[in-house]
C-alpha cells in the first residue's frame, strides 16, 4: 500500500504544483499562448490576403492580355485593311495613269498621222505640179506651133 500512497502522493504533488503554476502564471501563459495563436491566425490571415491579391492580380494580368490579344488582333485587321485599300488605291491609279496615257498616245498618233497626210498631200502635189510643169514644157518645145495654139485657146476662153 505504501506504493499506491507514494503514486497517489506524487500526483497529489504534481496536480498542486499545476495548479500553483496555474494560479501564479496563467495570466503570462494564457497571454503566451494567445499571442501564439494570434500569431498564427494573423499570418493565417495575412496568407488569406496575399494569396486573394495574388488571385486578383493575375485575373487582371489575364484581363490584361486578353485585351491586349484583342487590341491586337484588331490592330492587324486594321492594317490588313489599310494595306489592302492601298493596293486598291495604287491599282485604281496605274489604271487610270494607263488609260490616260493610252488617250494620249491614241491622240498624239492622229495629230501625227493627221500632219503626215498633209505633207504627203502637199509633196504629191508639188511634185504633180513640177511634173506637170516639165511635160508642159517638153510638149512645146517640141513643137513650137503649140504655142500659138495655145495662146489661141487661151484667148478665146478668156473672151
Amino acid at each position: 500500500m505504501s506504493e499506491a500512497f507514494s503514486y497517489i502522493w506524487k500526483g497529489f504533488n504534481l496536480a498542486l504544483l499545476i495548479i500553483l503554476i496555474i494560479w501564479f502564471g496563467g495570466n503570462k501563459i494564457k497571454s503566451a499562448f494567445s499571442s501564439f495563436k494570434s500569431g498564427l491566425t494573423e499570418d493565417f490571415s495575412s496568407s488569406e490576403l496575399e494569396l486573394k491579391q495574388a488571385q486578383e492580380e493575375l485575373n487582371r494580368a489575364k484581363d490584361y492580355l486578353e485585351d491586349s490579344k484583342r487590341r491586337s488582333r484588331e490592330q492587324i485587321e486594321i492594317t490588313r485593311k489599310t494595306a489592302q485599300n492601298s493596293i486598291e488605291q495604287a491599282k485604281t491609279h496605274a489604271k487610270q495613269i494607263a488609260e490616260r496615257l493610252d488617250l494620249k498616245l491614241k491622240q498624239e498618233i492622229e495629230i501625227r498621222s493627221r500632219k503626215a497626210r498633209e505633207e504627203l498631200a502637199l509633196y504629191a502635189l508639188k511634185l504633180a505640179k513640177s511634173e506637170a510643169k516639165l511635160k508642159l514644157k517638153q510638149y512645146f518645145e517640141e513643137n513650137p506651133q503649140r504655142d500659138e495654139i495655145y495662146i489661141q485657146k487661151a484667148l478665146k476662153s478668156i473672151s
